[in-house]
């Protein structure tokens, strides 16, 4: 059943219509009706094909929120924490102690053998052999009720908790081993947590020399799982388009209804008439025919104005989340149907609410208020390439065919100026059987199965994946198969590429004018949008 925080998030994940300012920095939001598209909340009929071509587009809103993920590699377990509010939530914590690994080091290039330890007697150094690729460290954990730290998974070398004598209370050994159908995604560096045991007052723990020795190690007077990851993520309100990006008579990237979605020609040539500013930024709009490359589409949403672009990452990543958390279900085109494959026409499923049904409705499908999230076009996204050297730069190259050919994943946040980078699954296959999840709650697949007979017990999507330079990343499959769900991630082809299947869709980043009036609306209509 769905937690009371996913139903406050949902309530106020509403389609509004956006009406982008003179640079496209900042737009004002019209509340539209849940139940039926084509009219405002107040029930009066809305334009939703902007017959008059005025420019604005129909959007997903998705409303500020928090969020974290904890891995809990010892059971192989993942979770994901929601919380809704203007502040960040209170920790479950009141003390925390730890530091630096290279502060908690206790004794280098040795490992505590845990095959010569034993419970009730004392930690002596002939516990730790030499090894000459780990080292020991040491944490307090007097009066703590968890400690997290980085550890192995080794059947031999662990830690343990000793009390305030020295002597063994527990030993703390990590050694599990995936399956055929979920393989083991444990890499090093990696942060293990468990519980302190009473009594205990040190935790000595075996780590390999090789990881960051900036990472942080430490235990909290909290047991709840909250407390693991120590700082919460901050989603802000964004827009995403309820329609897959089309293209109107002034050439420009819209979300509106009624319009088939733009694909690619199938020729791999990206316009040379883009002009560009000198972080990659198209300014001008090309006078010729286009190809609709990755690159040409990926302009096109973006020289709408400051705060557009196609879906970003993290927007697809917060679509598949909330989706997850809300139905419960892996499979979620078993909830939500299989969609249409590419080129499909916007807008035949404005009257039936957030999401559709599977098994009641056919054409395309619609998750959270978003037409086509799943196996209709495969859409390219904005602020994520792999093989790179940094979004940034590589943007502003116009996303060339060169970086280092090393799996990394690098995410741009444009609201904060940041990227952070995610390791990229080099092996592909139509079954993603775990996701990285984390602080950030990625949804990049970190093990894949290729047994598609075991699509219930994973994630039923896939993640494709080329060792060259310079690859974009697309969402969502372009056919309605099995295998095209919310996580679905194809980092295959450069920007140059274009196809008859591949779309984009519009999205937005920047200012939103009226958000604390669009809550107060829904507020005074919870019987419309607390429908479910």
């Amino acid at each position: 059943m769905p937690s009371g925080y996913i139903k406050t998030i949902r309530r106020y994940c509403v389609p509004v219509q956006g009406v982008p300012n003179g640079d496209g920095s900042a737009i004002t939001m019209q509340l539209l009706k849940v139940s039926d598209n084509t009219k405002y909340h107040n029930n009066t009929d809305y334009d939703f094909t902007d017959s008059l071509g005025a420019g604005y587009d129909t959007f997903a809103r998705f409303c500020h929120f928090w969020y974290k993920g904890v891995n809990d590699i010892k059971v192989q377990e993942k979770h994901i924490l929601l919380n809704y509010g203007a502040e960040e939530p209170v920790p479950s914590w009141t003390k925390k102690i730890g530091g630096k690994l290279s502060e908690l080091l206790y004794k280098n290039n040795v490992g505590i053998s845990l095959g010569t330890v034993n419970i009730g007697f004392a930690l002596t150094s002939d516990m730790m052999p030499s090894v000459a690729s780990t080292s020991v460290y040491r944490i307090e954990v007097s009066d703590m009720k968890q400690v997290r730290y980085y550890g192995m998974n080794n059947a031999q070398y662990g830690g343990v908790f000793v009390d305030a004598d020295g002597l063994v209370i527990e030993k703390a050994l990590l050694a599990v081993t995936g399956t055929a159908n979920s393989p083991l995604d444990f890499t090093d560096g990696d942060y293990i947590f468990r519980n302190v045991p009473a009594g205990a007052k040190y935790f000595f723990f075996t780590c390999l020399n090789t990881i960051d020795q900036t990472l942080e190690a430490f235990a909290v007077d909290s047991d709840d799982i909250e407390a693991i990851e120590p700082g919460w993520v901050e989603h802000k309100s964004e827009l995403i388009g309820m329609y897959g990006m089309s293209m109107d008579e002034l050439t420009r990237a819209r979300s509106i209804s009624g319009k088939k979605t733009r694909t690619g020609t199938g020729t791999q040539t990206t316009s040379n008439e883009w002009a560009y500013d000198r972080d990659g930024n198209p300014s001008t709009v090309p006078v010729g025919a286009m190809n609709y490359t990755y690159q040409d589409m990926l302009n096109l949403c973006r020289v709408r104005g400051k705060g557009y672009h196609s879906i970003s990452y993290d927007q697809s990543k917060i679509l598949a989340i909330l989706s997850l958390c809300w139905c419960g279900n892996r499979d979620d085109q078993s909830v939500y149907g299989f969609g249409t494959g590419s080129q499909y026409t916007t807008g035949d499923k404005n009257k039936i609410g957030k999401d559709t049904i599977y098994g009641q409705h056919s054409g395309t499908n619609k998750v959270w208020n978003v037409e086509g999230a799943i196996a209709c076009n495969w859409e390219i996204m904005d602020f994520i390439g792999v093989n790179i050297s940094t979004f940034k730069e590589w943007k502003a190259n116009k996303r060339p065919q060169t970086g280092t050919v090393n799996g990394i994943a690098h995410i741009y946040d444009p609201r904060t100026d940041t990227e952070r980078t995610v390791k990229y699954p080099t092996g592909s296959g139509n079954n993603i059987a775990r996701l990285k999840m984390g602080r950030f709650c990625d949804y990049i697949a970190s093990s894949v199965s290729t047994d598609t007979s075991k699509y219930v017990m994973s994630f039923c999507a896939g993640t494709w994946y080329t060792a060259s330079s310079g690859r974009c990343v697309g969402r969502a499959s372009n056919i309605a198969l099995a295998s095209g769900g919310l996580v679905y991630a194809f980092a295959y082809y450069a920007a140059s590429f274009s196809s008859t299947y591949n779309g984009a869709r519009l999205a937005f980043s920047g200012a939103l004018t009226n958000d604390a009036e669009i809550d107060k609306q829904i507020e005074a209509n919870l019987e419309e949008y607390d429908e479910e």
